[in-house]
Protein backbone atom coordinates (compact mmCIF):
# COMPACT_ATOMS: atom_id res chain seq x y z
CA UNK A 1 0.00 0.00 0.00
CA UNK A 2 1.06 3.52 -1.02
CA UNK A 3 1.92 5.99 1.73
CA UNK A 4 0.56 9.18 1.54
CA UNK A 5 3.31 11.19 0.34
CA UNK A 6 3.71 8.33 -2.89
CA UNK A 7 0.13 9.53 -3.83
CA UNK A 8 -0.81 12.74 -4.83
CA UNK A 9 -4.11 14.35 -5.47
CA UNK A 10 -3.85 16.73 -8.90
CA UNK A 11 -4.86 19.99 -8.53
CA UNK A 12 -4.61 23.47 -9.94
CA UNK A 13 -3.77 27.10 -8.48
CA UNK A 14 -6.97 27.68 -8.97
CA UNK A 15 -8.26 24.91 -6.42
CA UNK A 16 -9.51 25.90 -2.82
CA UNK A 17 -8.85 23.12 -0.33
CA UNK A 18 -12.18 21.89 1.04
CA UNK A 19 -10.24 19.48 4.10
CA UNK A 20 -9.23 21.69 6.77
CA UNK A 21 -8.46 18.62 9.32
CA UNK A 22 -5.41 16.90 7.58
CA UNK A 23 -1.47 17.82 7.59
CA UNK A 24 -1.00 18.60 3.58
CA UNK A 25 2.00 19.05 1.13
CA UNK A 26 1.47 19.86 -2.07
CA UNK A 27 4.43 19.67 -4.53
CA UNK A 28 4.46 22.37 -7.16
CA UNK A 29 7.03 23.38 -10.60
CA UNK A 30 8.58 26.33 -11.10
CA UNK A 31 5.87 29.15 -12.85
CA UNK A 32 2.81 26.52 -11.31
CA UNK A 33 1.30 29.42 -9.27
CA UNK A 34 2.06 28.49 -5.47
CA UNK A 35 2.05 31.72 -4.44
CA UNK A 36 -1.23 32.80 -5.78
CA UNK A 37 -2.48 29.02 -4.67
CA UNK A 38 -1.20 30.38 -0.70
CA UNK A 39 -2.59 33.39 -0.91
CA UNK A 40 -5.69 31.93 -2.11
CA UNK A 41 -5.83 29.17 0.58
CA UNK A 42 -5.13 31.49 3.12
CA UNK A 43 -8.11 33.57 2.73
CA UNK A 44 -10.18 30.06 2.35
CA UNK A 45 -8.50 28.87 5.83
CA UNK A 46 -9.57 32.33 7.58
CA UNK A 47 -13.38 31.87 5.71
CA UNK A 48 -14.05 28.13 5.93
CA UNK A 49 -12.19 26.47 8.51
CA UNK A 50 -13.90 25.69 12.11
CA UNK A 51 -10.60 25.84 13.73
CA UNK A 52 -10.30 29.48 12.80
CA UNK A 53 -11.72 31.01 16.19
CA UNK A 54 -11.00 35.17 17.21
CA UNK A 55 -8.06 33.58 19.05
CA UNK A 56 -6.23 31.54 16.66
CA UNK A 57 -3.98 32.45 13.96
CA UNK A 58 -1.93 31.29 10.55
CA UNK A 59 1.92 31.29 10.60
CA UNK A 60 2.75 31.85 6.50
CA UNK A 61 6.52 30.78 6.79
CA UNK A 62 8.91 31.63 3.69
CA UNK A 63 12.40 31.05 2.58
CA UNK A 64 12.68 34.81 1.89
CA UNK A 65 12.03 37.99 2.92
CA UNK A 66 11.16 39.06 -1.25
CA UNK A 67 8.64 35.98 -0.54
CA UNK A 68 6.84 37.29 2.86
CA UNK A 69 6.38 41.10 1.10
CA UNK A 70 4.60 39.39 -1.73
CA UNK A 71 2.11 37.55 0.45
CA UNK A 72 1.72 40.18 2.74
CA UNK A 73 0.64 42.86 -0.58
CA UNK A 74 -1.37 40.03 -1.62
CA UNK A 75 -3.69 39.50 1.38
CA UNK A 76 -6.29 42.12 2.23
CA UNK A 77 -6.54 44.48 4.96
CA UNK A 78 -7.98 43.01 7.86
CA UNK A 79 -6.54 39.81 7.59
CA UNK A 80 -4.02 40.82 10.14
CA UNK A 81 -4.94 36.93 11.95
CA UNK A 82 -2.01 35.90 9.62
CA UNK A 83 1.40 36.49 10.64
CA UNK A 84 3.62 36.27 7.79
CA UNK A 85 7.56 35.60 7.70
CA UNK A 86 10.72 33.93 7.06
CA UNK A 87 11.34 30.81 9.47
CA UNK A 88 14.58 32.79 11.81
CA UNK A 89 12.10 35.74 12.19
CA UNK A 90 9.19 33.78 13.32
CA UNK A 91 11.37 31.02 15.49
CA UNK A 92 12.74 34.27 17.01
CA UNK A 93 9.61 36.55 17.82
CA UNK A 94 7.84 33.31 18.86
CA UNK A 95 10.33 31.10 20.63
CA UNK A 96 13.92 32.64 20.94
CA UNK A 97 13.34 36.07 22.24
CA UNK A 98 10.62 35.05 24.84
CA UNK A 99 11.85 31.81 26.18
CA UNK A 100 15.99 32.64 25.70
CA UNK A 101 16.60 32.61 29.43
CA UNK A 102 14.82 29.39 29.75
CA UNK A 103 18.07 27.68 28.26
CA UNK A 104 20.95 26.85 31.08
CA UNK A 105 24.99 25.88 30.90
CA UNK A 106 25.74 22.77 32.70
CA UNK A 107 26.52 25.04 35.54
CA UNK A 108 23.38 26.45 36.02
CA UNK A 109 23.94 29.75 34.52
CA UNK A 110 21.98 31.31 31.36
CA UNK A 111 23.24 29.65 28.00
CA UNK A 112 22.94 33.42 26.90
CA UNK A 113 22.94 36.40 28.21
CA UNK A 114 19.42 37.34 26.74
CA UNK A 115 19.13 40.84 28.10
CA UNK A 116 21.33 41.83 25.34
CA UNK A 117 20.16 39.94 22.87
CA UNK A 118 18.86 41.95 20.10
CA UNK A 119 17.93 40.02 16.85
CA UNK A 120 20.04 37.94 15.02
CA UNK A 121 22.80 38.18 12.33
CA UNK A 122 24.20 36.20 9.69
CA UNK A 123 27.41 34.58 11.04
CA UNK A 124 30.47 35.74 9.23
CA UNK A 125 33.35 34.58 11.60
CA UNK A 126 36.80 36.82 11.47
CA UNK A 127 40.31 36.10 12.89
CA UNK A 128 40.60 38.56 15.27
CA UNK A 129 39.03 38.56 18.15
CA UNK A 130 36.68 35.47 18.06
CA UNK A 131 38.64 33.09 16.87
CA UNK A 132 42.26 33.63 18.04
CA UNK A 133 40.77 33.86 21.70
CA UNK A 134 38.77 30.59 21.06
CA UNK A 135 42.12 29.41 20.23
CA UNK A 136 44.53 30.63 23.03
CA UNK A 137 41.89 29.26 25.79
CA UNK A 138 41.93 25.40 24.54
CA UNK A 139 45.12 24.04 26.80
CA UNK A 140 45.36 21.34 24.20
CA UNK A 141 46.04 23.73 21.32
CA UNK A 142 49.36 25.12 22.64
CA UNK A 143 51.20 22.63 20.49
CA UNK A 144 49.07 22.90 17.73
CA UNK A 145 49.09 26.66 17.29
CA UNK A 146 51.37 26.70 14.63
CA UNK A 147 49.04 25.12 12.55
CA UNK A 148 47.23 28.87 12.22
CA UNK A 149 50.33 30.93 12.30
CA UNK A 150 49.87 31.90 8.58
CA UNK A 151 47.35 33.98 6.97
CA UNK A 152 46.64 31.31 4.85
CA UNK A 153 45.78 28.94 7.66
CA UNK A 154 43.91 31.40 9.70
CA UNK A 155 41.71 32.15 6.30
CA UNK A 156 40.87 28.30 5.93
CA UNK A 157 39.70 28.36 9.72
CA UNK A 158 37.44 31.18 9.32
CA UNK A 159 35.98 29.42 5.98
CA UNK A 160 35.14 26.58 7.88
CA UNK A 161 33.54 28.32 10.91
CA UNK A 162 31.47 29.96 8.57
CA UNK A 163 29.72 26.92 7.57
CA UNK A 164 29.11 25.98 10.97
CA UNK A 165 25.87 23.30 10.92
CA UNK A 166 23.77 22.40 14.14
CA UNK A 167 22.37 18.91 13.64
CA UNK A 168 20.09 16.86 15.96
CA UNK A 169 22.06 13.26 16.28
CA UNK A 170 20.64 10.28 18.82
CA UNK A 171 18.25 13.49 20.35
CA UNK A 172 21.04 15.44 21.07
CA UNK A 173 21.88 18.68 19.49
CA UNK A 174 25.37 18.86 18.07
CA UNK A 175 27.34 21.36 15.92
CA UNK A 176 29.98 20.36 13.78
CA UNK A 177 31.93 22.00 11.27
CA UNK A 178 30.73 20.62 7.59
CA UNK A 179 34.48 20.12 6.84
CA UNK A 180 36.91 19.42 9.10
CA UNK A 181 39.19 17.26 7.62
CA UNK A 182 42.84 18.24 9.12
CA UNK A 183 41.49 20.17 11.74
CA UNK A 184 42.94 19.15 15.52
CA UNK A 185 40.87 17.22 17.57
CA UNK A 186 40.47 19.75 20.10
CA UNK A 187 38.70 22.50 18.21
CA UNK A 188 36.27 20.13 16.83
CA UNK A 189 35.44 18.78 20.04
CA UNK A 190 35.30 22.49 21.59
CA UNK A 191 33.56 24.14 18.75
CA UNK A 192 30.60 24.96 20.91
CA UNK A 193 32.96 27.19 23.00
CA UNK A 194 33.62 29.11 20.37
CA UNK A 195 29.95 29.55 19.78
CA UNK A 196 29.47 30.48 23.53
CA UNK A 197 31.61 33.67 23.24
CA UNK A 198 29.29 35.19 20.92
CA UNK A 199 26.30 34.31 23.42
CA UNK A 200 28.00 35.69 26.35
CA UNK A 201 27.22 38.93 24.71
CA UNK A 202 24.05 38.66 23.54
CA UNK A 203 24.52 37.82 20.08
CA UNK A 204 23.64 34.85 18.27
CA UNK A 205 23.36 33.52 14.20
CA UNK A 206 20.61 32.56 11.92
CA UNK A 207 21.69 28.99 12.82
CA UNK A 208 21.79 29.73 16.26
CA UNK A 209 18.02 30.40 15.83
CA UNK A 210 16.92 26.52 14.62
CA UNK A 211 18.94 25.61 17.64
CA UNK A 212 17.75 27.59 21.05
CA UNK A 213 14.15 26.98 19.32
CA UNK A 214 14.70 23.47 19.44
CA UNK A 215 15.65 22.87 22.73
CA UNK A 216 13.56 25.00 24.23
CA UNK A 217 10.39 23.34 22.50
CA UNK A 218 11.96 19.73 23.42
CA UNK A 219 12.95 20.70 26.85
CA UNK A 220 9.49 22.51 27.66
CA UNK A 221 6.47 20.44 26.03
CA UNK A 222 3.77 22.73 27.49
CA UNK A 223 5.77 25.35 24.99
CA UNK A 224 4.70 23.12 22.21
CA UNK A 225 0.89 23.25 23.22
CA UNK A 226 1.01 26.76 23.71
CA UNK A 227 2.32 27.88 20.29
CA UNK A 228 -0.39 25.11 18.65
CA UNK A 229 -3.22 26.64 20.47
CA UNK A 230 -2.21 30.02 18.83
CA UNK A 231 -0.97 28.80 15.29
CA UNK A 232 -3.75 26.91 14.39
CA UNK A 233 -2.15 26.33 11.21
CA UNK A 234 1.22 26.77 9.68
CA UNK A 235 2.08 27.16 6.32
CA UNK A 236 6.18 26.45 5.09
CA UNK A 237 6.80 27.30 1.62
CA UNK A 238 10.11 26.23 -0.33
CA UNK A 239 9.83 23.40 2.40
CA UNK A 240 12.70 21.60 0.14
CA UNK A 241 15.35 23.55 1.18
CA UNK A 242 13.99 23.18 4.86
CA UNK A 243 16.87 22.67 7.71
CA UNK A 244 16.61 19.07 9.59
CA UNK A 245 16.41 21.06 12.56
CA UNK A 246 13.79 23.32 10.86
CA UNK A 247 11.54 19.56 10.18
CA UNK A 248 11.74 18.64 13.81
CA UNK A 249 10.43 21.66 14.92
CA UNK A 250 8.08 21.44 12.57
CA UNK A 251 7.18 17.31 14.00
CA UNK A 252 7.08 19.01 17.63
CA UNK A 253 4.72 21.37 16.81
CA UNK A 254 2.12 18.83 14.59
CA UNK A 255 2.01 16.50 17.58
CA UNK A 256 0.73 19.09 19.23
CA UNK A 257 -2.12 20.23 17.35
CA UNK A 258 -1.00 22.35 14.18
CA UNK A 259 -2.41 21.87 11.22
CA UNK A 260 0.88 21.59 8.89
CA UNK A 261 0.67 22.52 4.91
CA UNK A 262 4.17 22.50 3.24
CA UNK A 263 4.75 23.91 -0.29
CA UNK A 264 7.60 22.87 -2.35
CA UNK A 265 9.44 21.15 -5.49
CA UNK A 266 11.92 18.66 -4.85
CA UNK A 267 13.37 19.39 -8.45
CA UNK A 268 14.20 22.71 -6.69
CA UNK A 269 16.18 22.12 -3.60
CA UNK A 270 19.27 23.59 -4.01
CA UNK A 271 20.79 24.58 -0.28
CA UNK A 272 22.33 21.37 0.55
CA UNK A 273 25.65 23.91 0.98
CA UNK A 274 23.32 25.03 4.30
CA UNK A 275 22.07 22.34 5.28
CA UNK A 276 19.25 21.59 3.41
CA UNK A 277 17.98 17.96 2.91
CA UNK A 278 16.26 17.31 0.47
CA UNK A 279 14.12 14.44 1.41
CA UNK A 280 12.61 16.19 4.34
CA UNK A 281 10.22 17.45 1.26
CA UNK A 282 10.28 14.62 -1.08
CA UNK A 283 9.77 12.02 1.81
CA UNK A 284 7.52 14.37 3.94
CA UNK A 285 4.70 12.26 6.20
CA UNK A 286 3.88 13.42 9.80
CA UNK A 287 0.56 11.17 9.21
CA UNK A 288 -2.98 12.48 8.98
CA UNK A 289 -1.63 14.15 6.06
CA UNK A 290 -2.73 14.69 1.83
CA UNK A 291 -0.41 15.33 -0.54
CA UNK A 292 -1.26 17.42 -3.83
CA UNK A 293 0.49 18.61 -6.79
CA UNK A 294 0.31 21.24 -9.51
CA UNK A 295 1.43 20.37 -12.71
CA UNK A 296 0.52 23.77 -15.13
CA UNK A 297 3.44 26.00 -15.86
CA UNK A 298 2.16 29.33 -16.57
CA UNK A 299 5.23 31.30 -16.92
CA UNK A 300 7.49 29.98 -19.95
CA UNK A 301 6.87 28.94 -23.62
CA UNK A 302 6.25 25.34 -24.71
CA UNK A 303 9.96 25.33 -25.98
CA UNK A 304 11.48 25.96 -22.72
CA UNK A 305 8.67 23.62 -20.68
CA UNK A 306 9.66 20.83 -23.09
CA UNK A 307 13.82 21.29 -22.11
CA UNK A 308 12.85 21.54 -18.29
CA UNK A 309 10.76 18.36 -18.57
CA UNK A 310 13.50 16.62 -19.86
CA UNK A 311 15.87 17.55 -17.12
CA UNK A 312 13.55 16.74 -14.15
CA UNK A 313 12.60 13.21 -16.03
CA UNK A 314 11.86 10.34 -13.38
CA UNK A 315 10.18 13.03 -11.23
CA UNK A 316 6.42 12.78 -9.87
CA UNK A 317 5.77 15.95 -12.45
CA UNK A 318 5.62 16.22 -16.01
CA UNK A 319 4.32 20.13 -16.60
CA UNK A 320 2.22 21.60 -19.19
CA UNK A 321 1.94 24.83 -20.09
CA UNK A 322 -1.43 26.69 -18.27
CA UNK A 323 -2.84 29.44 -20.22
CA UNK A 324 -2.04 31.11 -23.62
CA UNK A 325 -0.25 28.62 -25.86
CA UNK A 326 3.18 30.34 -26.42
CA UNK A 327 5.98 27.77 -28.75
CA UNK A 328 8.38 30.31 -28.03
CA UNK A 329 12.03 31.10 -29.28
CA UNK A 330 14.14 28.11 -29.61
CA UNK A 331 16.42 27.80 -26.85
CA UNK A 332 20.33 29.07 -27.49
CA UNK A 333 23.45 28.00 -26.09
CA UNK A 334 26.32 30.51 -27.24
CA UNK A 335 29.45 28.35 -26.63
CA UNK A 336 33.01 30.65 -26.14
CA UNK A 337 35.11 31.67 -22.83
CA UNK A 338 34.84 35.11 -23.39
CA UNK A 339 32.77 36.54 -21.04
CA UNK A 340 32.51 40.13 -22.18
CA UNK A 341 31.59 39.03 -25.49
CA UNK A 342 29.17 35.92 -24.52
CA UNK A 343 27.01 39.04 -23.25
CA UNK A 344 27.10 41.10 -26.04
CA UNK A 345 25.90 38.12 -27.92
CA UNK A 346 23.55 37.48 -25.27
CA UNK A 347 22.54 40.93 -25.23
CA UNK A 348 21.65 41.49 -29.08
CA UNK A 349 19.55 38.01 -29.37
CA UNK A 350 17.56 39.26 -26.29
CA UNK A 351 17.04 42.59 -28.10
CA UNK A 352 16.26 41.04 -31.34
CA UNK A 353 13.13 39.13 -29.36
CA UNK A 354 12.19 42.31 -27.43
CA UNK A 355 13.54 41.59 -24.17
CA UNK A 356 16.66 43.93 -24.18
CA UNK A 357 15.23 45.96 -21.25
CA UNK A 358 14.25 42.52 -19.48
CA UNK A 359 17.60 39.68 -19.88
CA UNK A 360 18.44 38.83 -16.91
CA UNK A 361 22.17 36.77 -16.27
CA UNK A 362 22.29 33.94 -13.59
CA UNK A 363 25.41 32.33 -12.65
CA UNK A 364 26.19 28.94 -10.15
CA UNK A 365 29.42 31.28 -8.04
CA UNK A 366 29.48 34.49 -6.59
CA UNK A 367 32.88 34.78 -8.26
CA UNK A 368 31.62 34.44 -11.48
CA UNK A 369 28.71 36.72 -10.72
CA UNK A 370 31.71 39.09 -10.05
CA UNK A 371 33.31 38.73 -12.93
CA UNK A 372 30.24 39.28 -15.22
CA UNK A 373 29.40 42.66 -13.43
CA UNK A 374 32.84 43.75 -13.69
CA UNK A 375 33.69 42.19 -17.04
CA UNK A 376 37.14 41.02 -15.59
CA UNK A 377 38.73 37.58 -15.15
CA UNK A 378 39.40 38.29 -11.54
CA UNK A 379 37.57 38.75 -8.29
CA UNK A 380 39.26 40.65 -5.62
CA UNK A 381 37.19 39.39 -2.36
CA UNK A 382 36.92 42.77 -1.50
CA UNK A 383 35.20 42.07 1.81
CA UNK A 384 37.02 39.32 2.83
CA UNK A 385 39.60 41.17 2.79
CA UNK A 386 38.42 44.05 5.08
CA UNK A 387 37.16 41.42 7.39
CA UNK A 388 40.35 39.85 7.65
CA UNK A 389 42.14 43.46 8.46
CA UNK A 390 39.14 44.87 10.89
CA UNK A 391 36.05 42.48 11.18
CA UNK A 392 34.11 45.17 13.13
CA UNK A 393 34.29 48.07 10.83
CA UNK A 394 33.83 45.61 8.28
CA UNK A 395 30.58 44.89 9.52
CA UNK A 396 29.50 48.16 9.90
CA UNK A 397 30.37 49.34 6.44
CA UNK A 398 28.38 45.93 4.95
CA UNK A 399 25.05 46.78 6.59
CA UNK A 400 25.26 50.30 5.46
CA UNK A 401 26.47 49.93 1.96
CA UNK A 402 23.68 46.86 1.52
CA UNK A 403 20.86 49.29 2.96
CA UNK A 404 21.57 51.71 0.27
CA UNK A 405 21.26 49.25 -2.51
CA UNK A 406 18.14 47.45 -0.51
CA UNK A 407 17.08 50.99 -0.81
CA UNK A 408 17.86 52.11 -4.72
CA UNK A 409 15.76 48.60 -5.21
CA UNK A 410 12.70 50.05 -3.49
CA UNK A 411 12.75 47.49 -0.39
CA UNK A 412 12.70 50.43 2.28
CA UNK A 413 11.55 48.51 4.78
CA UNK A 414 14.54 45.67 4.48
CA UNK A 415 17.10 48.39 3.90
CA UNK A 416 15.62 50.43 7.09
CA UNK A 417 16.26 46.44 9.05
CA UNK A 418 20.11 46.41 7.72
CA UNK A 419 20.84 50.03 8.79
CA UNK A 420 19.40 49.30 12.13
CA UNK A 421 21.75 46.29 12.64
CA UNK A 422 24.22 49.44 12.94
CA UNK A 423 22.54 51.06 16.15
CA UNK A 424 23.09 47.86 18.45
CA UNK A 425 23.50 48.89 21.90
CA UNK A 426 24.81 47.76 25.40
CA UNK A 427 22.18 47.24 27.93
CA UNK A 428 22.74 51.36 29.23
CA UNK A 429 22.28 52.93 25.56
CA UNK A 430 25.86 53.07 24.73
CA UNK A 431 26.03 52.20 20.91
CA UNK A 432 28.59 48.83 20.46
CA UNK A 433 32.04 48.84 18.94
CA UNK A 434 32.92 50.07 16.11
CA UNK A 435 31.41 53.29 18.05
CA UNK A 436 33.76 54.93 20.25
CA UNK A 437 30.70 57.18 22.28
CA UNK A 438 27.25 57.44 21.03
CA UNK A 439 24.10 57.06 23.23
CA UNK A 440 20.57 55.97 22.18
CA UNK A 441 18.10 55.04 25.03
CA UNK A 442 15.00 53.83 23.35
CA UNK A 443 13.95 51.99 19.79
CA UNK A 444 12.45 54.72 19.24
CA UNK A 445 15.48 56.75 19.04
CA UNK A 446 17.22 53.94 16.99
CA UNK A 447 14.60 53.77 13.99
CA UNK A 448 14.74 57.82 14.21
CA UNK A 449 18.33 57.62 13.72
CA UNK A 450 18.52 54.45 11.85
CA UNK A 451 16.15 56.34 9.00
CA UNK A 452 17.76 59.57 9.38
CA UNK A 453 21.16 57.51 8.20
CA UNK A 454 19.43 55.76 6.19
CA UNK A 455 18.27 59.10 3.54
CA UNK A 456 22.08 60.52 3.75
CA UNK A 457 23.17 57.15 2.23
CA UNK A 458 20.68 57.31 -0.45
CA UNK A 459 21.14 61.05 -1.33
CA UNK A 460 24.70 61.68 -0.33
CA UNK A 461 25.78 60.91 -4.13
CA UNK A 462 29.44 61.48 -2.87
CA UNK A 463 29.57 58.96 -0.58
CA UNK A 464 31.07 56.53 -3.54
CA UNK A 465 33.63 58.78 -4.59
CA UNK A 466 36.88 57.45 -2.88
CA UNK A 467 38.65 54.73 -0.64
CA UNK A 468 36.38 52.82 2.17
CA UNK A 469 38.66 54.54 4.80
CA UNK A 470 36.56 57.87 2.96
CA UNK A 471 33.23 56.11 3.33
CA UNK A 472 33.60 55.51 6.75
CA UNK A 473 34.38 58.88 7.47
CA UNK A 474 32.19 60.34 5.92
CA UNK A 475 29.67 58.27 7.99
CA UNK A 476 30.99 59.40 10.74
CA UNK A 477 30.98 63.20 10.44
CA UNK A 478 27.18 62.77 9.64
CA UNK A 479 26.74 60.50 12.62
CA UNK A 480 28.62 62.75 14.43
CA UNK A 481 26.76 65.90 13.28
CA UNK A 482 23.03 64.85 13.53
CA UNK A 483 23.09 62.30 16.99
CA UNK A 484 26.33 62.97 18.32
CA UNK A 485 27.78 59.60 17.65
CA UNK A 486 31.78 58.60 16.85
CA UNK A 487 33.16 55.86 15.28
CA UNK A 488 36.47 54.85 16.68
CA UNK A 489 39.06 55.93 14.27
CA UNK A 490 41.63 54.91 11.83
CA UNK A 491 45.10 54.85 13.72
CA UNK A 492 48.51 54.31 11.45
CA UNK A 493 48.97 50.50 10.65
CA UNK A 494 48.15 47.95 8.26
CA UNK A 495 44.43 47.90 8.58
CA UNK A 496 44.29 51.30 7.76
CA UNK A 497 46.47 50.80 4.50
CA UNK A 498 44.18 47.71 3.68
CA UNK A 499 40.97 50.22 3.75
CA UNK A 500 42.86 52.68 2.16
CA UNK A 501 43.64 50.85 -0.74
CA UNK A 502 40.02 49.54 -2.07
CA UNK A 503 37.50 52.32 -4.31
CA UNK A 504 34.08 52.30 -2.39
CA UNK A 505 32.89 52.18 -5.66
CA UNK A 506 34.28 48.58 -5.88
CA UNK A 507 32.62 47.69 -2.28
CA UNK A 508 29.47 48.00 -4.02
CA UNK A 509 30.13 45.34 -6.97
CA UNK A 510 31.85 42.89 -4.77
CA UNK A 511 28.80 43.11 -2.20
CA UNK A 512 26.65 39.53 -2.00
CA UNK A 513 23.27 40.70 -0.63
CA UNK A 514 21.27 38.32 1.10
CA UNK A 515 18.68 38.71 -1.41
CA UNK A 516 18.27 40.71 -4.40
CA UNK A 517 15.18 41.96 -6.58
CA UNK A 518 16.91 44.22 -9.19
CA UNK A 519 20.68 43.25 -9.91
CA UNK A 520 20.38 41.87 -14.04
CA UNK A 521 23.27 39.36 -12.77
CA UNK A 522 23.15 37.49 -9.71
CA UNK A 523 23.73 33.82 -8.39
CA UNK A 524 20.91 31.18 -9.15
CA UNK A 525 20.54 31.14 -5.36
CA UNK A 526 19.23 34.53 -5.62
CA UNK A 527 16.80 34.60 -8.47
CA UNK A 528 15.08 31.76 -6.42
CA UNK A 529 11.11 32.97 -6.70
CA UNK A 530 11.71 35.14 -9.68
CA UNK A 531 11.12 35.21 -13.35
CA UNK A 532 12.57 37.08 -16.29
CA UNK A 533 11.36 37.76 -19.88
CA UNK A 534 14.97 36.85 -20.95
CA UNK A 535 18.06 34.35 -19.09
CA UNK A 536 21.04 34.03 -19.33
CA UNK A 537 22.36 30.56 -17.61
CA UNK A 538 26.14 30.40 -17.22
CA UNK A 539 27.56 27.22 -16.75
CA UNK A 540 31.22 27.73 -15.32
CA UNK A 541 32.33 24.65 -16.07
CA UNK A 542 32.38 22.71 -19.79
CA UNK A 543 31.79 19.49 -18.34
CA UNK A 544 28.39 21.08 -16.63
CA UNK A 545 26.52 20.27 -19.54
CA UNK A 546 25.95 16.95 -18.53
CA UNK A 547 22.92 17.99 -16.61
CA UNK A 548 21.32 18.87 -19.46
CA UNK A 549 22.27 16.52 -22.01
CA UNK A 550 22.04 13.51 -19.33
CA UNK A 551 20.06 15.00 -16.04
CA UNK A 552 19.78 13.41 -12.66
CA UNK A 553 17.31 15.67 -10.96
CA UNK A 554 17.10 12.66 -7.57
CA UNK A 555 21.19 12.79 -7.46
CA UNK A 556 22.31 13.49 -4.03
CA UNK A 557 23.96 17.15 -5.12
CA UNK A 558 22.21 19.98 -6.62
CA UNK A 559 24.31 20.44 -9.25
CA UNK A 560 21.82 19.46 -11.39
CA UNK A 561 18.66 21.01 -9.85
CA UNK A 562 20.44 24.41 -9.29
CA UNK A 563 20.93 24.49 -13.58
CA UNK A 564 17.05 23.23 -13.06
CA UNK A 565 16.39 26.52 -11.14
CA UNK A 566 18.12 28.74 -13.33
CA UNK A 567 16.39 27.66 -16.81
CA UNK A 568 13.11 27.85 -15.10
CA UNK A 569 13.68 31.58 -14.62
CA UNK A 570 12.32 32.34 -18.10
CA UNK A 571 9.69 33.35 -19.47
CA UNK A 572 10.15 34.09 -23.43
CA UNK A 573 13.47 33.60 -24.40
CA UNK A 574 16.60 31.27 -22.74
CA UNK A 575 20.40 31.09 -23.66
CA UNK A 576 22.98 28.91 -21.75
CA UNK A 577 26.60 29.77 -21.95
CA UNK A 578 29.37 27.99 -21.93
CA UNK A 579 33.17 28.18 -22.33
CA UNK A 580 33.04 24.85 -24.67
CA UNK A 581 31.32 22.04 -25.89
CA UNK A 582 32.67 18.65 -28.33
CA UNK A 583 30.39 17.52 -31.27
CA UNK A 584 28.79 14.56 -29.58
CA UNK A 585 27.16 17.06 -27.01
CA UNK A 586 26.13 19.24 -29.83
CA UNK A 587 24.39 16.54 -31.62
CA UNK A 588 22.74 15.91 -28.63
CA UNK A 589 21.58 19.50 -27.32
CA UNK A 590 20.81 19.76 -31.62
CA UNK A 591 18.53 16.68 -30.95
CA UNK A 592 16.62 18.76 -27.61
CA UNK A 593 15.44 21.45 -29.91
CA UNK A 594 18.67 24.08 -28.65
CA UNK A 595 20.47 26.15 -31.12
CA UNK A 596 24.54 26.20 -30.72
CA UNK A 597 25.79 30.16 -31.27
CA UNK A 598 29.98 29.61 -31.25
CA UNK A 599 31.87 33.01 -30.59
Amino acid sequence: MKSAKDEFVAITSDSELTDFDHNFRVMAGPGAGKTYWLIKNIRNILRNSPRIDSASRIACITYTNVASDEIKAGLEKGEDRVETSTIHSFLYKNIVKPYAFILKKGDGTCLIDFEKMDGHDEHRPAYYPFVKTWIDSLPDMKKSKFLFNDEKKQRDLVHRLGSLNWKVESGECVLEFRQNFGLPKSLVANVEKYKGQFWDKGQIHHEDVLYFSYRILIENPLLCSFLSSKFAYILIDEFQDTHPMQTEIVRLLAASGSIIGVIGDGAQSIYQFQGARRKDFVEFDIGNQVSYKIEGNRRSTRKIIDLLNHVRSGDPIKQKQQGVERAGQDVHIIIGDDAAKMLSVYEELAKGFGCEDKSYVLAARNDTVSKLKSKKNNNDGLWERLRAADSLRARFLEHVVASGEYAREGRFETALKEILRVFKTQANGNLRKPFKAGLLRSDLEKRGSAVSFLEFIISDTSLMNGTAIDFYEKTNDFLLRTINARLQEFRRGSVRDEYQSIQAADLVSDLKLGEESKSRIRTIHKSKGTQFKAVLVCLDDSDDISHIVKPDINAEEDSCRQIYVALSRAEEFLCVGIPSLDAKNEEIIRGLGIKPVRI
